[in-house]
């Protein structure tokens, strides 16, 4: 299960905005939901937390987005997942 560590100033909005991306990006691989998100951790004034995709999801996105990915340069999927959040 692919694993991206974040960072964040602004836990709350940001989460919101993370889980809205990633719940478009699952609908369009049609997966159902697909992650979740680890408990957070405040220090110094920054949340850190993961997300953890699922094979599912993780395959979807590979099938779905495998030309973006190839133009984002290189086909290494882990390295673009945060391009296609912000195309969603």
């Amino acid at each position: 299960m692919p694993v991206f560590e974040l960072s964040t100033t602004k836990y709350d909005k940001d989460l919101q905005l993370i889980e809205l991306a990633m719940n478009k990006v699952a609908a369009l691989c049609n997966v159902d939901k697909g992650f979740k998100f680890g408990e957070p951790v405040s220090r110094f004034g920054w949340t850190f937390f993961s997300i953890f995709i699922d094979q599912e999801l993780y395959f979807g996105i590979q099938d779905k987005f495998t030309d973006l990915i190839k133009r984002s340069k290189g086909p290494v999927i882990s390295n673009h997942v945060a391009v296609m959040l912000k195309l969603s």
